[in-house]
């Protein structure tokens, strides 16, 4: 049981670790003024809910 949520922690993890480096680098060129293209959604899968 442990080592499930264990994983399913580490996998959230992983979801948020990207989307927060796709913020950084979409923030850092709206602030030098460069063109940001929208790259289309990817598919992620549900979060795991409570047990």
């Amino acid at each position: 049981m442990l080592r499930k949520e264990n994983s399913d922690l580490r996998r959230t993890l992983a979801l948020y670790e990207e989307a927060i480096r796709q913020l950084a680098i979409e923030n850092d060129a709206l602030r030098s003024g460069a063109a940001v293209i929208p790259l289309p959604n990817r598919s992620m899968p549900a979060l795991p809910g409570p047990s």
